[in-house]
């Protein structure tokens, strides 16, 4: 989080439920609750479950507890192991060197033969051990074998220690499996004519249990067909970044190549992962059904199935495989606490208990929160809504009008009536006609009342790029070629590839798509084989134009019957920060600096907010735009009558040097 979204988080804390007459209350915070009961006094652990996951932020920073009293519950975060992996607690005993004998026996053509014999103390309780040797020396090969109490007493363990510098050769371990109370004799014994002159220590290590992995369904899903593969698209909640996600079809048997893929505001989609998916019987669970992914950031996941020439997937579903977190926290004997959690409102708490948790600095003290078979357990009851949570929108500080504008200025407008929201921000997809007046950055994009006072926004282009029915003229023969026209209706749109309706079931001919001064777009075969009626979709570079010119090389057939065409328009939408109420979109001033809000300091936690969705009404023409303010404010009409006066002096300077001449 940048500084100045945490400034702005403190303020969601304070700020926005402060009132003049009241202090904040860090409860009112949270808008969802549940009691805790704990099995015993002491330190206890709490596993999350997904209802809570979806509902926090991923980092838990709106999570807290309390005790009935209203005093907040210091916790530590255990997040879990990642799929696969497991957590050991590793025990760890000196050794006791009770006596120490060495011999050797030269030989006449090899290194003598050596053996060192140690007498070490038991280990200090009972159970399966490992004695673990460490010594200064590199490349040998000894036999070793430990007895209890004497060299000729029971065999406890018998094997070798290597040194060879290969980590999967290398052994300088003996399993004790029970030594018992007696002392142990070690014995060990090599031809490479030195001593080993070890040290020793005991270890043991056990599997600790962890909370597993919670299933997250996600929906719902946008399924696009395309030629050879499915497209489909999944808002992620916030709350939620998986570390695997489950691939789920009742199509009986099948492989194919799955890949994830990040859809993030603003910026270019991010690889996360990819993966074969399999079932080869229809009554077992896909094999390698699990695609690990990198963390997620954006607010929806693409995950594209190469289907090939096979049907797509039937019965598609997706799911976030994520780690169970786990808090761990101490109340007093018969005390009970409430879990408050959600809203997104609340700065991540520094308790000191978080330095005990797996990966602080606690050392030795930490491993006590990692089993659970040590701590008492914890449950969450029912999930309810917390009757003291303070409903004001959480952004009610930040809804103020800012400075005025020339409304004058603004060539387009639209309506807009933004409605109240529990956060206090609203959303607006921008339609194609306002993306047709605005400008392609939309810095000339503001959000006005009727005072013509600038209300506060962010922009979000992690938005579904949105489909404009075109309309196509008849086509115009040209020798073997014909020429359509395809016409978007509202004005000059970023358009970034076409889908065209064609009316017939075989066709091979070559084509150039052009735009803007017969600049060639794509190029390339319209094809279309009876057995396989697939869409017809033309992919070419973001340009802006309301005209497309379709050049089609018919031979001596007729024209294609193109019956339609689409075209896919890259958008956007602005998170608006405003009171309910009556405001207007306006675009079009080809000048416009970008607006500049506070706002814009705390893009994450607005983002992460719950928006509500503006209603907008048909836009046209602003009938107070004035093309005389535009010249005067010095706009771009402005600039052509500034080099309009400046060609007529020169005109007029050159009139008056002729006549001088001629003179």
């Amino acid at each position: 989080m940048t500084g100045g979204a945490r400034v702005v988080a403190l303020l969601l804390a304070g700020v926005a439920l402060a009132r003049a007459d009241a202090p904040v209350r860090l409860e009112r915070l949270f808008p969802t609750e549940a009691d805790v009961q704990v099995s015993a006094p002491g330190l206890a652990r709490l596993v999350l479950p997904p209802e809570v996951l979806v509902a926090c932020r991923p980092d838990l920073s709106d999570v807290r507890l309390f005790t009935p009293d209203g005093a907040e519950v210091p916790y530590a975060v255990d997040a879990g192991v990642g799929p696969g992996a497991v957590r050991r607690e590793t025990t760890r005993a000196a050794v006791s060197v009770l006596d120490v004998a060495r011999s050797q026996t030269p030989r006449t053509d090899a290194p003598s033969h050596v053996v060192e014999t140690y007498r070490l103390g038991a280990p200090p309780e009972a159970g399966a051990w490992e004695l673990v040797v460490d010594t200064r020396r590199s490349g040998f090969v000894r036999t070793v074998r430990v007895t209890a109490g004497t060299p000729d007493g029971r065999i406890v363990a018998d094997g070798s220690l290597v040194r060879l510098g290969d980590p999967v050769a290398d052994r300088m371990r003996v399993a004790l499996p029970d030594a018992g109370a007696d002392p142990l004799v070690v014995t060990i014994a090599g031809d490479e004519g030195f001593y080993l002159e070890p040290t020793f220590r005991f270890e043991r290590s056990r599997t600790l249990a962890d909370a597993g992995e919670a299933v997250v369904p996600l929906g719902p899903l946008a399924v696009h067909r395309l030629p050879g593969r499915s497209v489909i698209e999944v808002p992620r909640p916030a709350g939620i970044v998986p570390e695997l996600l489950r691939i789920g079809t009742s199509t009986p048997a099948f492989s194919r190549r799955v890949r994830v893929w990040d859809v993030r505001a603003g910026l270019a989609d991010v690889a996360l992962g990819e993966r074969i998916v399999a079932r080869v019987a229809a009554d077992e669970p896909p094999e390698r059904g699990d695609v690990p992914v990198a963390a997620a950031r954006g607010a929806r996941l693409r995950v594209e199935v190469e289907d090939g020439d096979s049907p797509p997937l039937a019965d598609l579903a997706l799911a976030a495989v994520v780690r169970r977190p786990t808090l761990v926290f101490a109340l007093p004997a018969g005390t009970e606490a409430t879990l408050r959690f959600g809203g997104g409102r609340a700065f991540r708490p520094r308790y000191d208990l978080a330095a005990l948790a797996p990966g602080g600095d606690g050392g030795d003290a930490s491993a006590r929160l990692w089993d659970p078979a040590r701590l008492a357990t914890a449950t969450l009851g029912p999930v309810r809504a917390n009757p003291s949570f303070d409903a004001a929108p959480a952004l009610a500080f930040a809804m103020r009008a800012g400075a005025a504008v020339d409304l004058r200025r603004f060539a387009w407008r639209r309506p807009l009536t933004v409605p109240a929201s529990a956060d206090g921000v609203a959303r607006l997809v921008l339609a194609p006609d306002d993306l047709a007046h605005a400008r392609d950055d939309l810095a000339d994009v503001r959000v006005v009342d009727a005072d013509g006072l600038q209300w506060p926004f962010l922009v979000d282009r992690d938005v579904p790029a949105a489909s404009l029915r075109l309309a196509v003229d008849a086509p115009v023969r040209d020798g073997s070629r014909s020429r359509q026209r395809l016409r978007s209706g509202v004005g000059a749109l970023p358009i970034a590839g076409v889908t065209l309706d064609v009316d017939a079931p075989f066709f091979h001919r070559a084509f150039r798509l052009l735009g803007p001064h017969e600049a060639v777009l794509a190029s390339g075969t319209l094809a279309r084989d009876a057995r396989r009626p697939e869409p017809l979709a033309l992919a070419f570079a973001p340009t802006r134009t309301d005209v497309l010119t379709l050049v089609i090389d018919d031979g001596d057939d007729a024209p294609l019957p193109v019956r339609g065409a689409e075209a896919a328009v890259p958008a956007a939408a602005l998170l608006v920060v405003a009171a309910p109420g009556e405001y207007a979109l306006l675009a079009g001033q080809a000048d416009a600096p970008p607006p500049r809000y506070e706002l814009g300091s705390a893009r994450d936690v607005v983002v992460a907010l719950d928006a509500a969705a503006i209603a907008s009404r048909p836009g046209g023409p602003n009938p107070a735009f004035s093309r005389t303010a535009e010249v005067a404010a010095g706009g771009l009409p402005g600039r052509v009558a500034v080099w309009f006066v400046l060609a007529a002096a020169v005109a007029l300077l050159g009139l008056l040097t002729l006549r001088a001449a001629r003179g």
